[in-house]
């Protein structure tokens, strides 16, 4: 099956900026719970591909072109709803608007109607709550980790969990030490790694702090560190809190994730073709083969649901 990945940042006035996530969820991307970022098509020669704006509409454009899955936000505040991690380069302030934007609530209501599945993956709690409250479909975190094992902003609560799987939805726990392992076990090393040749300390704004020439080594740094073999987590400290989230709102509502082109990966599953890896640890764990089946192949089954009308 074909895949499909667009990579942009979207408008970066006051309330457009941003990014939108979204995925085009095929056979071969199961696995992987790759997310990419989606943006609108250029409707005239002065027309910026990473211009969405407000512009609702393009949704539809959008599913037509494949999109099944989509999120509000990344890591910053977005003219649809506030971050997990608002970013103080873009005038971010933390919650700012409160959980949605009108306008996402809007966008939760169409995307529904579209038989687009919302992801609530890097919002904050008011976000997710208001999008469950409002959502007349299941919903999923595509790619998180659990704030009841590591307390990160990123992270959902066991309520949130308890939330989405009541509605239907799926939690993907996603293989990313950073969500996996709290900072006092990981942070160390990273600050060693990546901030201390820039002088930089844990919470500081790098694009404040450095030049722009120091900056662009910064972001290499960052993301050479994110894809190296010297990372902070391993198989077990991911399939913990599958287990976790599995005990907690059943496995019917987990499946696996990766974000794998995100700096995503852990020691034993540093790849797709790590894969048999994730198995013989699930298996040795008691999981059933229908089990493993369930988690492997969850956003499949999950597209199909979504497709309906609702």
């Amino acid at each position: 099956m074909r895949t499909v990945f667009r990579h942009s940042t979207l408008g970066r006035s006051k309330r457009t900026r941003g990014v939108l996530c979204a995925s085009l969820i095929t056979a071969s991307m199961l696995f992987a719970g790759v997310s990419g970022f989606a943006q609108a098509p250029p409707r005239g020669p002065d027309d910026p591909l990473d211009d969405l704006g407000s512009d609702i509409s393009l949704l539809t454009h959008y599913r037509d072109e494949g999109v099944r899955v989509l999120g509000f936000v990344h890591a910053q505040n977005t003219a649809f709803a506030d971050s997990s991690r608002p970013n103080a380069t873009f005038g971010d302030r933390p919650d700012e608007a409160g959980g949605l934007t009108p306008l996402g609530k809007q966008a939760v209501a169409e995307l529904n109607r579209l038989g687009v599945i919302v992801d609530v993956s890097q919002l904050t709690p008011p976000g997710v709550r208001q999008v469950l409250q409002i959502t007349q479909a299941p919903v999923i975190a595509s790619h998180s980790g659990v704030r009841g094992r590591v307390n990160a902003p990123r992270n959902v609560s066991n309520e949130e969990m308890r939330a989405i799987a009541k509605q239907g939805g799926v939690v993907h726990i996603v293989a990313f030490p950073a969500y996996l392992r709290s900072w006092a076990d990981t942070g160390p090393a990273f600050e060693q790694a990546v901030l201390a040749p820039f002088n930089l300390r844990a919470g500081d704004d790098a694009r404040a702090k450095i030049d722009a020439a120091a900056y662009v080594k910064f972001q290499q740094a960052y993301r050479d560190y994110g894809t190296s073999q010297t990372r902070n987590a391993s198989l077990m400290d991911w399939i913990d809190t599958v287990d976790y989230a599995v005990r907690l709102i059943g496995i019917d509502h987990v499946g696996l994730s990766s974000d794998f082109n995100h700096g995503g990966g852990v020691i034993g599953y540093a790849s797709v073709g790590d894969g048999p890896n994730v198995t013989r640890e699930l298996l040795k764990r008691g999981y059933s083969e229908a089990d493993i089946d369930r988690l492997f192949r969850r956003r499949r089954e999950y597209d199909r649901r979504s497709s309906k009308e609702v």
